[in-house]
């Protein structure tokens, strides 16, 4: 290979490892050893990616290969000390850094990491001086900085202001390694910030939010809990706690956190106008729009002209949905996933309205394929769903999710409430299918069944917040995302996906529930 191409080849190899094409990577360099073994790039290169997908044994082994060429190689040296930091070898990854400085005596990197390693092995005056050097090479080094801190804190070194001064750094620096998608160094941050001041009640919260995202829910529910513990009336704190219990199928104490942090986020707002009613009960299935509702039912102007907080219904519902209790008065409830029977058995205190959302059942099949297969939380009912799904072709897969609608009672929730539409003046029935095409109109009818008067300035803002194209970032209504929670948001995608055999199944399964719904485009297709 010309050395000119050469050159370019191992920077198309470099860039493509930068921008996180790996495997395209992996293969350029593979190539040029096949024709150049000693080539020193390549090798280390090969071994850079090795030590970032895991692979430590064949990355040690690159890195050797590299030396045992070059022995004075400073990036392989240092490369080779933090793969020794990343299988623990302490002593060895300090040899490592040593000898980059040995080569190299003006690195700051080199001093810091150098340093952390000394730390860990309690040689804490070693760390000290590493830490300074970094210091002294760059004086606003902020890693540095925080780990000659966290020293100085171990030898009793550090004053409580400066304790509290440096944990605040801490926290910050693991919010931007989180942002950055590197959650195991934000949560070393979040552990160095809890240390200095335990009661940072800020660092727990955010130590709770990255286990959450490591799907480490005991832990990260110990750390909200701790953060409540310092800080009891935060909003944010109730409902991180509430979120992580729901997971934990802990739903009585998922919905009082619940209730709690919408009391507490909306304590402080004026109150224009209380509603007409103690209690407002949003009845529906899974997939009629339910998480848009919850968004329009927890928007501050809600709250200004109600004075009502939402409290959400948390369990799987439909057939599996009881009620002992009564909610408390000035409560939005929010989503019940309930069929009719099971909402009249709800104790009802004072005055209420009701409100149910209905859906073309077919395009909720489609909707409920989708979310179950793609984009859903894994919480539940979803794993199982998701492993089964995998498996199926998409007419087997819309079947599947008919037999399990079924069995959970969706079709029969949907039927019980048209039955009974019109028999209860306090009652109303809405269409999914007229939210899709104007929400605002939606809205309009629904604020005057709900007695909810809100100026024309402050609804407009209200329902232009809630677009589809404003929920899904500039995304056009019709435009499919599967792995959105708002995949397409249209009324009728069902004849995208069902053929004549999946018609035949959902009428065998359902009967004549598409007749008593009132939607059309119950025949074959041509």
């Amino acid at each position: 290979m010309p050395e000119a191409t050469l050159s370019q080849t191992l920077k198309l190899a470099a860039q493509l490892h930068q921008d996180g094409s790996l495997t395209q990577a992996q293969q350029i360099y593979q190539q040029i050893l096949q024709q150049q073994p000693q080539n020193l790039d390549a090798l280390h290169g090969l071994g850079s990616l090795a030590l970032k997908q895991g692979n430590l044994p064949d990355a040690e082994q690159l890195f050797l290969d590299a030396l045992s060429i070059q022995p004075q190689d400073l990036k392989t040296w240092f490369s080779l000390g933090n793969l020794y930091y990343a299988q623990t070898k302490l002593p060895e990854a300090e040899q490592c850094y040593l000898k980059v400085i040995e080569l190299q005596p003006n690195l700051v990197s080199v001093y810091n990491n150098l340093g952390y390693v000394q730390q860990l092995q309690d040689k804490f005056p070693e760390a000290v001086s590493s830490y300074q050097k970094a210091l002294d090479l760059q004086p606003n080094c902020i890693e540095a900085e925080l780990n000659l801190a966290t020293v100085l804190h171990h030898q009793g070194e550090l004053s409580q202001d400066k304790q509290v001064y440096y944990a605040v750094k801490y926290n910050d620096l693991g919010v931007a390694r989180k942002t950055a998608g590197d959650l195991a160094t934000a949560i070393t941050y979040y552990q160095q910030a809890i240390a200095l001041q335990p009661q940072l009640a800020i660092a727990h919260y955010n130590l709770g939010g990255a286990l959450q995202a490591q799907q480490k829910l005991e832990p990260a529910l110990t750390c909200f809990q701790k953060a409540l513990e310092l800080k009891p009336k935060a909003a944010d704190f109730h409902h991180a706690a509430a979120n992580v219990l729901q997971h934990l199928d802990r739903y009585d104490d998922a919905r009082d956190h619940y209730y709690q942090a919408m009391k507490l986020r909306y304590s402080q707002q004026e109150i224009i106008q209380h509603s007409l009613y103690d209690n407002i009960y949003y009845c529906c299935t899974q997939k009629t729009a339910s998480q848009w509702f919850r968004s329009i039912f927890n928007d501050p102007i809600v709250y200004k002209y109600t004075g009502l907080v939402t409290r959400p219904y948390v369990q799987l519902g439909l057939k599996y949905a009881s009620f002992n209790n009564a909610p408390p008065p000035g409560t939005i409830e929010t989503h019940l996933y309930v069929d009719y029977p099971t909402y009249l058995s709800i104790p009802k205190p004072g005055s209420y309205q009701t409100f149910f959302v209905l859906r073309d059942p077919r395009d909720a099949v489609v909707s409920w394929y989708f979310s179950a297969k793609y984009s859903h939380v894994l919480t539940s009912i979803i794993p199982e769903l998701r492993r089964n799904l995998a498996e199926m072709d998409l007419n087997s897969g819309l079947k599947y999710i008919i037999d399990r609608l079924q069995e959970f009672g969706y079709f029969e929730a949907q039927r019980s409430w048209k039955l009974v539409e019109g028999e209860q003046q306090n009652i109303a029935i809405f269409r999914y299918e007229d939210l899709v095409d104007s929400n605002s109109s939606f809205l309009r009818k629904l604020f005057h069944h709900l007695s909810i008067e809100i100026p024309e300035t402050e609804f407009i803002d209200l329902c232009e917040r809630n677009k589809f194209e404003a929920i899904t970032k500039g995304r056009v209504q019709g435009e499919e995302n599967i792995n959105s929670h708002y995949r397409k948001g249209i009324s009728g995608d069902w004849k995208n996906y069902f053929d004549n055999s999946t018609l035949d199944y959902f009428h065998h399964v359902t009967g004549n529930l598409i007749e008593i719904l009132g939607y059309e485009g119950s025949g074959h297709f041509n």
